[in-house]
């Protein structure tokens, strides 16, 4: 029986003829696109009938991919990327051999193969790409998370001005690129002047964005050059952030580790290793350690590590680590520091500290 299924499956996708099926009214059916760095670029999924799967990129075309972003509130499409361009997915095809006029509300208000869960190869899963989508990169710098801010409008790379960047903007970007929390934003092309566009617009993210997409944007009526190109350091995917703090240098000490941050236990954490966090975001010298949850407890995990600076160190993955278990550590135990927050040389004038 599966093997009739598979064969008639794929003479269909050889007959090359958009079906006249849609999806059944009575199911739930929600879209998303996946890989492509933010919500409006990446790999077509549709969770049908309790389950995400793709879709077959068999007469795929712009018009298709135009319905997908009015669709996610993403403007107009630019591309309709094919052949897994954005990796391949798991699960079942959902639908194939999409026809779209491009004025429909839905993808499943399409003429499309009947949608269903269909076992084909994922190599040639569909994508888009919309105009709203704008991606982040850092080139040129000394690691990956840090450099020349490049952004992706649509499928166009452009710099952008540095004359209205600031550490809360930055912040996001470091955010969406999973490399901690932004520690600087070096002015006049410090990792040096890139080439083509530079982008008129002018984030004002309040820091707390998950992307920019989600940033106020304003129209920039002075010109700029690359000479202003805006740069990002940010603390790192095992770097350190304070957080609760009366400013950015004080506050609980919270260590990020893959996409998830957690905090230190205060029994472990000494003066050596709050002055390599305060080097580490640039806040100066510490002032003071207060342990206890001095700032609030944490709501993550209580990483079980133990930092042994010597506090001539820059970067606090450069400190070694050893683990702990022979005390139980909770979120009462959170530690904080108190940097001296001196004030930061050659980042935007509209940073004050």
């Amino acid at each position: 029986m599966m093997q009739t299924f598979l064969t008639l499956s794929l003479l269909q996708l050889l007959n090359c003829r958009p079906g006249n099926s849609k999806a059944d009214p009575s199911e739930m059916a929600k879209l998303r696109l996946v890989n492509g760095g933010s919500r409006c670029a990446g790999r077509v999924e549709i969770h049908y009938r309790g389950q995400w799967g793709t879709v077959h990129d068999n007469l795929w075309d712009l018009s298709d991919a135009a319905v997908v972003c009015q669709e996610l509130g993403c403007g107009t499409a630019v591309s309709a990327p094919r052949r897994a361009l954005f990796g391949e997915g798991s699960g079942p095809i959902v639908t194939y051999n999409v026809k779209c006029s491009g004025t429909e509300a839905t993808l499943r208000d399409c003429k499309s193969a009947q949608w269903s869960h269909y076992s084909n190869s994922h190599s040639n899963d569909a994508g888009v790409i919309c105009s709203d989508h704008r991606s982040p990169r850092l080139t040129s710098g000394d690691s990956p998370c840090s450099g020349r801010l490049e952004i992706q409008y649509g499928e166009t790379w452009g710099t952008v001005c540095d004359l209205d960047w600031d550490l809360k903007d930055a912040n996001v970007v470091c955010s969406q690129l999973q490399c901690g929390v932004a520690v600087s934003v070096p002015r006049y092309a410090h990792f040096g002047e890139g080439t083509g566009l530079v982008l008129t617009d002018i984030f004002e993210c309040t820091g707390n964005e998950s992307s920019l997409l989600d940033c106020r944007l304003f129209q920039r009526t002075q010109e700029c050059s690359h000479r202003n190109d805006a740069s990002v350091i940010c603390s790192g995917k095992h770097g350190p952030r304070l957080v609760d703090g009366t400013n950015r240098c004080s506050g609980r000490v919270e260590v990020l580790h893959g996409d998830q941050w957690g905090t230190v236990c205060d029994v472990y954490f000494d003066l050596e290793d709050a002055n390599v966090v305060c080097e580490h975001l640039q806040c100066g010298t510490v002032t003071s350690i207060p342990g206890g949850a001095h700032f609030g407890k944490g709501d993550g995990p209580v990483w079980m590590e133990s930092y042994r600076c010597r506090g001539n160190e820059t970067r606090l993955w450069e400190c070694p680590v050893s683990s702990w278990d022979q005390f139980s550590c909770s979120h009462e135990n959170d530690a904080s520091v108190i940097c001296t927050n001196r004030k930061l040389l050659g980042t935007s004038l509209k940073c004050i500290y």
